[in-house]
């Protein structure tokens, strides 16, 4: 039986008794590298916080916005039992890696490749934020892919927070000359995305993103 992301994370979470965790444990955590990760947490929740709170209980408050509050409850409690020996290092090449896969995204939704695109989402794979009355999986969403078109696209402003083989991967994604099905044509068209990603079978795939459409300036 397939489990599912959150299913992982739990099971992640839960590695105690395992030899990586005893490993990682022989090193006191830092209130500094504390610091930083709830920096991190701060900046990934300002999407949340930015909802209405009056549009929560009728619009958000379903099972995709609980698993993404458990996520986020899951992250802290990642970090707390983490050391940051080499974190910087790593993050780096994993930030350039994620950057790749997006970027790779991207051309795959312009292209409309949809092999490509399976090939880095998960089966799991959902969309959603404010705009989203409810969240839309991995079928639909490659359905979707086949009404957009667009010049280019940038990925910048990147943030990532990571716990061994998950990741949150934050940037601002600007489309030029955007038009999905019968809309109207858009300039540019910015969103704020967050992306968690996994790493199974030693390659990672993207579990869940959470995108925040900036109004057109």
């Amino acid at each position: 039986m397939k489990t599912t992301a959150l299913e992982e994370l739990e099971n992640y979470r839960c590695i105690g008794e395992t030899q990586q965790y005893k490993r990682r444990n022989k090193q006191l955590i830092k209130l500094t590298g504390l610091k930083k990760f709830v920096v991190r947490l701060n900046t990934e929740i300002m999407l949340l916080a930015a909802i209405p709170f009056n549009h929560l209980s009728n619009h958000f408050m379903t099972l995709g916005l609980k698993s993404i509050l458990r996520l986020i409850s899951l992250l802290l409690l990642l970090e707390v039992s983490a050391n940051s020996c080499d974190g910087q290092a790593s993050d780096e090449q994993l930030k350039q890696d994620l950057l790749k896969l997006a970027q790779a995204l991207n051309i795959g939704v312009r292209t409309h490749d949809t092999a490509a695109l399976k090939d880095i989402v998960a089966n799991e794979y959902q969309l959603t934020g404010p705009k989203f009355s409810q969240p839309v999986h991995r079928e639909q969403w490659l359905v979707n892919c086949l009404l957009w078109s667009f010049d280019s696209a940038t990925v910048t402003h990147i943030s990532l927070s990571s716990w061994g083989e998950v990741a949150v991967f934050r940037s601002l994604q600007d489309f030029y000359n955007l038009v999905v099905g019968n809309n109207e044509p858009s300039a540019k068209s910015e969103a704020w995305v967050t992306d968690l990603w996994i790493k199974r079978d030693e390659r990672w795939q993207l579990v869940t993103r959470l995108s925040e459409r900036l109004p057109k300036k």
